[in-house]
């Protein structure tokens, strides 16, 4: 009885955190995620723009290098990438398409560098670390 107790509690308190947070006229959504089966819990904000239009997608032949859809074994030497801007209005608010939008200048931003060692490779990568591993791998290597 307990259990479901806190479980309405908690998902009360998640309503009541995603409503304050949100602003629809302003295009910010917020969302209230369990993390580590609801260890912790992480609030996330999203500016929704919708109005985004590709400037650049590589010739078919280079996306589809290899001839493989399903090909994960890496190196992966395809060019399967899409460059897109998005736009706002004059206000500078999330608008819908029109001809009069002008491109999105957000206040933060990924610098090449950090761009560049976002995009390499590693054959250590795991999605399922929490913070803590990195320590815990030092001290277990030792």
């Amino acid at each position: 009885m307990a259990t479901v107790t806190a479980d309405s509690a908690i998902a009360q308190k998640i309503e009541q955190i995603e409503h304050a947070g949100e602003n629809e006229a302003e295009g910010i959504k917020v969302r209230v995620l369990p993390m580590n089966e609801g260890l912790a819990y992480y609030k996330f904000t999203y500016l929704i723009l919708r109005d985004v239009r590709i400037v650049f997608a590589p010739p078919k032949n280079i996306g589809f290098f290899g001839g493989d859809p399903d090909n994960f074994e890496w190196p992966r030497h395809d060019g399967d990438f899409t460059f897109m801007r998005a736009y706002v209005g004059q206000n500078g608010k999330p608008a819908e398409y029109a001809t009069g939008n002008v491109p999105f200048k957000p206040k933060k931003f990924l610098h090449k560098i950090l761009l560049k060692s976002a995009l390499f490779y590693s054959k250590n990568f795991s999605r399922c670390r929490v913070n803590k591993s990195p320590q815990w791998i030092k001290r277990s290597n030792r």
